[in-house]
């Protein structure tokens, strides 16, 4: 589940921004520029505690405060966890990217990733993070600017975080990354579209490796988004029908393609769901689920390999 921790919640002591002349300085929004950076210090896994990241908030805003006078930096801090964290007020002005603070945005990785990589979780809340601020209208652009270092002569956001900057822009400006938090009905732009077909047969395959990789993730994503909102209302089959009519529009955007899965298949994506879900929802309610929808989408059931 993704959200924005806010400053009330991890406890910021100091001002929540700049402020000039004893008054916050306010800045407009949407802001044009979003810049990555590291803290260049200590680390914590992402197992880490809410109270050990907490802890480690605290250690980053006294930096600032002791550096600049203004509190912590930065205006998101995204953790190995993949919990993100509010440091300034998105309308306020920060001290992370000299020259620019009036109309940039930092995100910073907590730690030296010039060391450490970014785990998969931390990469998928900074993609969800633009996102989500382009969303709100916060920001005008749905990308990142770059990292530190294309604006200063520093390592920041060392060399490891550096190179995941592009996977992050990509999967931002691709389909909507959805948590159980988001406020989005069926209807907003979820398009998961076919895209050009690399074959005629849309097969799962293994932990649905498909033929036409976009139908694929599109498929696998509206299932599982589904499947999660039904658990969570206490009903596996309220939302069934729109999983059906979204997975009928991908196979329509081409009439020779076969929507085909196997047992193994069934089984496979059927796990998947159920240790995504909330206790008490087991495998077996997942695998139903699965084939029904697929069945009812007009898939073809095919043997297993």
């Amino acid at each position: 589940m993704r959200r924005i921790i806010p400053r009330a919640e991890w406890g910021a002591r100091y001002s929540n921004g700049a402020y000039y002349q004893g008054k916050p300085i306010i800045l407009p929004l949407p802001y044009s520029e979003t810049w990555f950076h590291h803290s260049a210090g200590r680390y914590l896994p992402p197992t880490a505690t809410f109270e050990e990241e907490v802890a480690l908030m605290r250690e980053i805003e006294q930096i600032g405060q002791d550096r600049f006078g203004q509190g912590i930096s930065y205006t998101w801090l995204d953790f190995p966890s993949g919990r993100i964290y509010e440091g300034h007020g998105v309308d306020r002005r920060g001290t992370h990217t000299g020259g620019r603070n009036d109309i940039a945005r930092a995100v910073c990785f907590p730690g030296n990733y010039d060391v450490q990589r970014l785990t998969d979780a931390q990469q998928m809340s900074a993609s969800w993070l633009l996102q989500y601020t382009h969303r709100q209208g916060w920001s005008r652009n749905r990308t990142a600017n770059g990292g530190h270092r294309d604006v200063k002569a520093t390592a920041c956001p060392g060399a490891h975080a550096y190179r995941a900057i592009p996977d992050i822009n990509t999967r931002a400006v691709g389909p909507l990354i959805i948590t159980e938090e988001d406020d989005v009905s069926w209807t907003d732009p979820i398009a998961y579209p076919a895209g050009p077909n690399v074959g005629k047969t849309v097969d799962a395959g293994p932990m649905l490796g498909w033929t036409n990789y976009y139908a694929g993730q599109a498929v696998e994503k509206l299932v599982a988004i589904a499947v999660k909102l039904d658990a969570l209302a206490g009903d596996l089959r309220d939302d069934e029908a729109n999983v059906i009519a979204a997975m009928r529009q991908i196979v329509e955007a081409d009439q020779d393609v076969e929507l085909t899965i196997t047992d193994e298949q069934v089984a496979a994506l059927g796990a998947r769901l159920a240790a995504a879900l909330p206790a008490g929802v087991t495998e077996a309610q997942m695998q139903e689920a699965v084939r029904q929808a697929f069945a009812r989408a007009g898939a073809t059931p095919t043997a297993s390999q």
